[in-house]
Parts: structure tokens; sequence; C-alpha cells
């Protein structure tokens, strides 16, 4: 009978990629351990750890591995490398791994909005930045992650910066995410990214405001008045 050598075949098959995603589990284990616990709010290591680190596990290092967990992982934990070395001597050599992770990344998966989002960010760091470069990469994040929360607000702080320092290109997009985050995150964030920002997104986040949902508008204007800041002020 053919059925019976076709369904060994098939089982020794699904064996086998069962045993190699195991030990790439297993060989990647600390890495999506580290991961999760920069994801997860912990407190982030030191440079020189996290240098260590990324030689011990190659996150330092290319690697073809399009696995999502494994790319996403090495993104994280390079991101914390450029967070930890800021301003010290090994900023730019961190800058360039997480460039790298974040390419990786994208070349498994051009759809991650937030990975093309920490490319422009990166991008943007570093000396004799290329503008147009880096709003081709937020323009990427805007199309590919259009309304998830999670990365409209880091995405909308980020935007932020660029248009205070006068730049207009993508106004729409940046428009648009201000109205997503005004109508669906919790009021007193709303209330409170008011209260912090500067008078001329104020003034963009007013316009919004002023177009909710009374009830959820009302709210929203109460607790910029509870923070001390008068709504209205111009």
């Amino acid at each position: 009978m053919i059925v019976a050598p076709v369904l060994l075949a098939t089982v020794a098959v699904v064996l086998a990629l069962s045993v190699r995603v195991l030990v790439r589990f297993a060989s990647a284990a600390d890495l999506f351990d580290l991961a999760a616990s920069i994801e997860r709010g912990g407190e982030s290591p030191d440079t020189d750890y996290l240098a260590d680190f990324a030689k011990r596990n190659g996150v330092d290092r290319a690697s073809e591995d399009c696995g999502d967990a494994f790319t996403r992982s090495r993104v994280t934990v390079s991101l914390a490398m450029v967070e930890a070395a800021a301003e010290t001597a090994a900023a730019e050599a961190a800058r360039q791994i997480a460039l790298r992770s974040i390419e990786e990344r994208l070349r498994c998966d051009p759809l991650d909005g937030n990975a093309w989002l920490r490319y422009a960010i990166m991008e943007s760091r570093g000396e004799g930045r290329r503008l147009a470069r880096v709003l081709d990469d937020l323009s990427m994040s805007y199309k590919t992650a259009p309304s998830e929360g999670w990365i409209v607000e880091p995405r909308l702080a980020f935007a932020t910066e660029l248009v205070l320092s006068g730049v207009a290109a993508f106004e729409m997009d940046y428009l648009d995410d201000l109205k997503r985050f005004a109508a669906f995150e919790p009021g007193n964030r709303v209330a409170d990214a008011f209260v912090e920002t500067s008078r001329p997104v104020r003034a963009r986040l007013r316009a919004i405001i002023d177009k909710l949902p009374d009830e959820r508008k009302r709210w929203i204007i109460a607790q910029i008045d509870a923070l001390g800041v008068d709504y209205w002020e111009q």
C-alpha cells in the first residue's frame, strides 16, 4: 500500500520540523526571556551587561532566522541596548546593531508597523540623518499599522518631535493618529497628553476633542482642568 509509506514520510517530516523548532527555541531561550522581561516593563540591564549578552547570544551579529519570536526579541534587546548606551561611546555601535536587527525583522515581516516606526526613530538619531528616509519609514508605519493603539502612542510621540521641528510633510497622517488617540485611549491619558504637550499640538488636539461625543468631551476637559490647565486657553 502507498498510504503507509506516505504517512510515515509525513510523520518523519513533522517530527524533524518539531525538533528543529525545539532546538531553536532552546538555543534562544535566554534571548526570549530577556526580551519578555523588557517588554513587561522590567528594569533594563546596564550597557555592559547588554553588550556581553549580545555577544553571547548573537544579537550583535547578522542572522537569517525569520522566526517571529526570534526577530521580535532581537529587536527588543537591541533597542534596549540603544537606550542603555545613550550619550556614551557605545551609542553609535548600539544604534547600528538595532538598525540591523530591525532590517532583519522587516525582511521577514515587511508589514510590521512597529518595526517601521522603530527604524524611523533609529534613522533619525544618526549623524547627518536623511529626513526623506526617516519620513519614508514613518509613512510605512502609518500604512502597515494605522490603528493599533500600542503603536499609535509611541508614533505620536516621535511624530510630535518632527512636527515641532518644522516638518509638516505627514500632517494628515499625524492628525489621524491624534484623532484615534483622542477617541479611543482612556480619557485620563488624553488629558495628560494635552497638559504635557506644547501649544501648537494642544491646538490640534483641542480641535479634535471639540468634535468628540459630548459626554467624552466633557470628561476629558474636566480631567484637564483638574490637572491645573485651562482647556480653553489659546
